[in-house]
Parts: structure tokens; sequence; C-alpha cells
């Protein structure tokens, strides 16, 4: 019993690191599966705000195409040509520091040139933007793609985290249940020696009532062992001269022995 007493101890405390093993082990489980779902919300969020941009990028790009064939369009359907689409325009002069002195001109005869680039540049200007707005919409898949790259290693990292946690856990869970089955049984084995040891003490006190009188009887009248033999031998030779007479008896001896008397 004090054997068993002691490895229910033993095992009580082995459970008891096991459960709070358990409850940590929860928590981890817990805490990365939250850390997965944050990093899925985040990349869901990048992506949209990656999907939005590109939607406004790819709109851009179209706008500046068809300002730019707008513009085209209206050159070859007016048969004009890039400069005389500008010798057209007029534009109010540009006066330098010194309000007193006219602006420099350019003039193509009584005709006044103005800004024969004008709409070269703007188309190269356009086209500059627009080449822009590829390269960052490129950039930007780009980037897409690396972030999503990265999300799928996170996420698989933690999907790892979480198996080997969740086998863990599955695994104290098991050596617990072990564990309390054992104390079960050693607790059960405890309480049936603990109903031997009540059997053997009320057997050793109905022997020691039975016995009692050897040492004075049960009720503690004083020694009666030497008292109870003589009255024994007393008998006992009671008997054997009994047994004496009536042998003399069959054989006639008593009878002479009665008459010689």
């Amino acid at each position: 019993m004090e054997k068993a007493n002691a490895a229910i101890e033993t095992m009580k405390t082995e459970e008891t690191d096991l459960q709070a093993q358990i409850k940590e082990l929860g928590y981890e489980i817990g805490n990365s599966t939250q850390d997965k779902q944050e990093l899925l919300a985040m990349r869901t969020a990048e992506t949209s705000r990656f999907r939005s941009a590109l939607e406004t990028d790819k709109r851009a790009a179209e706008l500046i195409t068809k300002a730019i064939e707008t513009m085209a369009a209206f050159y070859e359907r007016n048969k004009l040509s890039a400069i005389q689409a500008t010798s057209k325009r007029r534009e109010e002069p540009e006066y330098s520091s010194d309000p007193d002195r006219a602006p420099e001109t350019s003039w193509d005869g009584d005709k006044y040139a103005g800004r024969k680039s004008e709409h070269v540049g703007v188309t190269a200007i356009l086209e500059m933007i627009r080449e822009d707005v590829y390269k960052e919409m490129e950039t930007a898949k780009r980037d897409e793609a690396s972030a999503q790259g990265e999300y799928k290693k996170q996420s698989a990292a933690l999907a790892d985290a979480i198996r080997s946690q969740e086998m863990s856990k599955a695994a104290s869970e098991k050596e617990l249940a072990e564990l309390q089955a054992k104390i079960l049984a050693k607790e059960e084995f405890l309480s049936a020696k603990t109903a031997d040891l009540d059997g053997e003490t009320k057997l050793a006190a109905s022997i020691y009532d039975d016995c009692s009188w050897v040492s004075g009887g049960a009720r503690g009248a004083g020694p009666s062992f030497d008292t109870r033999a003589q009255k024994r031998k007393t008998e006992m030779d009671g008997l054997v001269a009994a047994k004496n007479y009536l042998a003399g008896v069959e054989d006639g001896t008593a009878l002479d022995a009665g008459a010689s008397s």
C-alpha cells in the first residue's frame, strides 16, 4: 500500500505536468492559427489594393492612348501637319520682366508661326506618361508576384508549425490518457489492498478473541491455561481409571479384588 501510494503521487505529478503542457500547446496552436489568419487577411487586402491600382493604371493608359489617337485623328481629318496646326493657334505673348519690352516672336511672312513643335511635344509627353504607366503596371505585377510567393512560404511555415503543434498535443493527450488509466488501476489496487488490510485487521481481532483465554480469557479473568490443563489431566486420569475398571470387570479381576477386600 505504501508503494502504491508513492507511485500514485509520482504519477499525479506527471499528470499535472502533462495537463500544463497540453494547455500550453493549445495556446500555441491558437496563436499560430491566428497568425495564419492575419497573414491571409493582410495578403487579401494587399491583393485587393494591387488589383485596384492595376485597374486604375490600365484605365489611365487606355485614356492616354485614346487622347493620342484622338489628336492624331484630328490632324489627319483636317489634313494638318503638326506645324500647320500649331501655327493656327494664337497665344498670348509672354512678357519678360521688363513690361516696356515686347516679347520675342517668330513670324512666317505676315503670319505668326507660334510654337511649331507644340503638338509633337505633347504627344511625346503623353507617350512618355503612358510608358511610365506601363512600367508601373509591370513593376506592380512583379511586386505582387513576389509578395504572393513570400506569403505562400510564410503560410506553409505556419501550417507546418500548426501540424507539428497538433501532433505534439495529440501525443501528450494520449500519454495523459494512458497515465490516467495507470493511476486509476493503481488506485483500484490500493482500494483492494485497503479492503484486504481491513479484513486482516478484523481477522486478527477475531483470532485474538478466540484465543484470549490462553492469557486470561476474553474478559481478562487472569491466567487460566494451567487450571484448564490440570482439569483436563484430572479428567484424563478419571477416564483411564474408568477404562481400567471396565477392563477388570470383563476378565473378573475386579470381582476377585472386591472379594478379597
